[in-house]
């Protein structure tokens, strides 16, 4: 998004983090990519969704594997791990950063604009309220009453088509 942070007041990034059992996301537009703006986005998005991870899975990017955001993470009890094959990435949060960066697209086209800070927490909204095929209703939606549903969903059959195993 470097190339249109002269419409968004100068912010060139965003981090974005979704939950891979859920698919709930958040995103946070980022002036710079190091690791103090890293830990202000980790933990606006804990505070704001009052939900702390067990496990963060990320790419190698410096500003995840600083000293700062380790720390952030230890603090936090959160296990913290990177895939060491190159061939292997986040391919969940990549699925979710195509899909956001089509909403994007289609806003910028409508509105003949390439400023997307103002509504990047509407696109996100948008996204965790539409449904999803591999969970079979929106992340939203997930609860206790029926998150055994979606863990048998996910590991077992449903309407006949056997899933992931």
């Amino acid at each position: 998004m470097r190339t249109y942070s002269q419409y968004n007041d100068g912010f060139k990034y965003i981090l974005c983090i979704i939950d891979v059992f859920s698919k709930y996301a958040f995103a946070r537009p980022m002036k710079k990519k190091n690791s103090e703006t890293t830990k202000e986005c980790f933990e606006s998005i804990f505070t704001e969704s009052n939900l702390t991870p067990t496990h963060i899975q990320s790419d190698k990017g410096t500003e995840f594997v600083s000293k700062d955001v380790q720390k952030y993470f230890k603090s936090k009890k959160i296990n913290y791990y990177t895939t060491n094959n190159p061939d292997i990435k986040a391919s969940i949060v990549e699925r979710f950063q195509r899909t956001l960066k089509m909403k994007m697209w289609r806003y910028f086209t409508h509105n003949n604009t390439y400023r997307y800070i103002d509504v990047l927490q509407d696109l996100i909204y948008s996204y965790n309220h539409s449904f999803h095929s591999s969970i079979k209703m929106c992340p939203c939606d997930l609860n206790s009453n029926n998150i055994m549903y979606v863990q048998f969903g996910l590991i077992f059959m449903i309407d006949g088509k056997k899933n992931f195993l």
